[in-house]
């Protein structure tokens, strides 16, 4: 009797146990599977570029990423640990007398040294008229290095007097390793390639005479765009030039021709290179009027209509 009730206990075990291994097969079936989701899409170079270029238009700072030279020289003169001041113009002329602090980096080598360029200053940039210069600028914060230009360069800008200058010159900081994320690094890879491949013989620049002379022969031939003021274009502009708004230059590409040069006439040619560089980064033939309507086109008495 004993055994047969033993028996009788151990069958309902094994029963238990079985039913309750079949509950954890059938449970552990019906759990939600855990499933990895697929790494994002890589981005759109672009894409990116042609965000970050409409968003640098739309952000443009009231200081139009330019300083006078007696603002620069006062800043330096406060605080000069903050300000981080690169001289573009050729070896021989910053040899020749440069603003104490100011790091040589010749204009197309800027590209290869991003990274010695520090981002925990206030970095500015001249060169010779600041036409060059406004194309540094914005590549540099399309790029995502904040900087300015010097106003009008060396030539027509440095108001301080050359007692100020000097022969002695300061050295790069070591390259270091930046840490960037995706966009970062497509936006950065730009910057650096508008310094190696961007930049024509002529530094993107046309002289107003050798304008006036091509469009002459034929009108045509160049599409100028005026980013003055309304009130300047309409007292006197170059004929068959296009108004824009400078800020609005961003949100109005897609009216720009892919196929012919562009022109882009401001006041002084600097505002003009920060808009020839960023229309060039996009993949625009575009090039700015030397010296701009102030300095340049009106002193040589070139014909305006209105």
């Amino acid at each position: 009797m004993t055994s047969t009730n033993a028996r009788r206990r151990n069958a309902t075990a094994i029963c238990l146990l079985l039913t309750l291994a079949l509950a954890a097969t059938v449970a552990a079936g019906c759990a939600p599977k855990v499933v990895t989701p697929p790494p994002p899409p890589p981005l759109d170079p672009a894409i990116v570029l042609r965000e970050a270029v409409t968003d640098y238009f739309t952000d443009i700072p009231t200081h139009n990423h330019m300083i006078s030279a007696a603002d620069l020289w006062q800043l330096m003169q406060d605080t000069p640990d903050a300000v981080f001041l690169i001289d573009t113009r050729s070896k021989d002329d910053y040899d020749k007398g440069h603003v104490p602090g100011a790091v040589h980096i010749p204009w197309k080598e800027l590209g290869d040294n991003l990274n010695r360029i520090p981002t925990n200053r206030q970095v500015f940039v001249v060169c010779y008229t600041g036409q060059t210069a406004g194309q540094s600028v914005a590549v540099l914060n399309i790029g995502g290095i904040a900087a300015r230009s010097m106003s009008r360069g060396m030539n027509f800008g440095w108001t301080p007097g050359e007692s100020v200058l000097t022969t002695a010159a300061t050295p790069l900081p070591e390259a270091r390793t930046v840490q960037l994320n995706e966009r970062e690094t497509i936006l950065r890879n730009a910057a650096a390639k508008y310094f190696s491949e961007k930049i024509a013989a002529n530094n993107n620049i046309i002289q107003p005479a050798a304008l006036a002379e091509a469009l002459g022969g034929n009108p045509d031939g160049y599409y100028v765009m005026d980013i003055r003021s309304k009130a300047d274009y309409d007292e006197g502009h170059i004929a068959g030039a296009h108004h824009y708004v400078w800020r609005e230059v961003g949100t109005k590409l897609d009216q720009l021709p892919k196929g012919r040069t562009i022109v882009v006439a401001c006041y002084s040619g600097q505002t003009s290179g920060q808009t020839v560089a960023a229309l060039r980064m996009l993949g625009y033939e575009a090039i700015s009027l030397g010296l701009g309507m102030n300095f340049g086109w009106k002193p040589a008495e070139l014909p305006l209509v209105k």
